[in-house]
């Protein structure tokens, strides 16, 4: 049996999405993020703007998550499943990818993915997806 590695999943995702016929997979778009702080935050360190967030968080007592550090497949099979099984709220401000792994994880867990439109403020919006499970 060969391993899940984030390129397996992500290459699956799109060969999944290209098979059913989408251009893209649909996600639940809301207003607004939800309010206080997330049990786990998904972070970009690579982005300000990510990072900015991810120390707001962890000021109010979240636990972080940089998948450049840790394999997010690995944290959907144990601490991310564990936290919904708790019903904790999980939140990302991460590149497509990441939220892609996420949103795969989400709908085959049964979970509700949501997603919100970033504005454009600081440039790193078109390429920075702030995500939700709930």
């Amino acid at each position: 049996m060969t391993p899940i590695t984030r390129r397996t999943l992500i290459a699956s995702g799109v060969a999944a999405t290209a098979v059913a016929g989408f251009g893209a997979i649909p996600a639940v778009v809301s207003a607004a993020a939800p309010q206080g702080s997330p049990a786990l935050f998904v972070f970009d360190a690579r982005f300000a703007r990510s990072m900015a967030l991810a120390q707001n968080h962890r000021a109010s007592g979240a636990t972080l998550l940089d998948p450049r550090k840790a394999d997010l497949g690995i944290a959907w099979r144990g601490q991310i499943a564990a936290l919904l099984q708790q019903r904790r709220r999980i939140e990302g401000l991460t590149m497509w990818s990441d939220r892609l792994i996420s949103e795969i994880f989400a709908r085959d867990s049964g979970v509700a993915f949501h997603a919100m439109e970033l504005s454009a403020g600081d440039g790193t919006a078109a390429r920075l997806h702030h995500w939700w499970l709930a």
